[in-house]
């Protein structure tokens, strides 16, 4: 699924729904992949797992000036729309 976070950037997300939630920020470089254990061990807790690809990997947008910490924002965003 793609949305749009706050300065318009594309970001691509993968949600399984269940009850609760955890947002996986996975490392750098990658885009949103399947994890199967990690699908699994949220699953069977009766979570919902949130996974996003970081801006210019997967079909994410890039986005100019990036830090470390701009996923701060990015998750803040994807949670909220989850939400």
């Amino acid at each position: 699924m793609d949305y749009l976070v706050r300065d318009l950037r594309r970001a691509t997300t993968v949600s399984y729904p269940t009850n609760g939630t955890l947002l996986y920020c996975h490392g750098t470089p990658s885009a949103a992949v399947s994890f199967p254990d990690l699908e699994h061990w949220a699953l069977s807790a009766g979570l919902r797992l949130i996974m996003w690809s970081r801006p210019g990997y997967g079909h994410s947008s890039r986005q100019a000036n990036r830090s470390v910490r701009s996923v701060a924002s990015d998750a803040q965003a994807i949670a909220e729309y989850f939400d």
